[in-house]
C-alpha cells in the first residue's frame, strides 16, 4: 500500500536527525562529532545515544554522512556485509576523496588506522 512500517519511519527520522545534527555548528554537534570519532577509532559506542542505534539497525554512520540520508534509507544491509568494507569503498569512490584535504580522505584514514 506504499505505507510505511513503524520501524522504517523511526529509522528514517534518525538518520535525518544525525545528518542535520553535522550540518549546524552547535554543542550537540561537538558532542557527536566526539562519539563518532571514538566510534571510528575505536568501534566503541555508548549506550543508548543516537550514533547507537544507527549503528544497531546496521547502518553506517560514515556512509550516511558521506551519501546523506537518501541512499542510507533505501539501502539494507543484508545478513553478513561486511559494513566496513561497504563504507571505505563509498569512500573511494566519492568525487572529492582525490583531493588531500577532504573530508573522505580524512574519515578513511582513521578508518584505516583503526584497524
Amino acid at each position: 500500500m506504499g505505507i510505511d512500517t513503524i520501524d522504517d519511519s523511526v529509522s528514517r527520522r534518525t538518520c535525518n536527525v544525525f545528518v542535520k545534527i553535522f550540518q549546524a555548528e552547535s554543542t550537540v554537534r561537538k558532542l557527536c562529532i566526539h562519539l563518532f570519532s571514538k566510534y571510528i577509532c575505536s568501534g566503541a559506542v555508548v549506550k543508548d545515544t543516537l550514533l547507537e542505534r544507527i549503528v544497531s539497525t546496521a547502518m553506517s554512520p560514515t556512509r550516511l554522512l558521506a551519501d546523506g540520508i537518501k541512499s542510507m534509507v533505501t539501502h539494507k544491509y543484508k545478513h553478513g556485509s561486511n559494513v566496513i568494507v561497504d563504507t571505505m569503498q563509498t569512500l573511494l569512490f566519492h568525487d572529492n576523496f582525490v583531493k588531500p584535504w577532504s573530508e573522505e580522505l580524512t574519515l578513511l584514514r582513521l578508518l584505516t588506522n583503526s584497524l
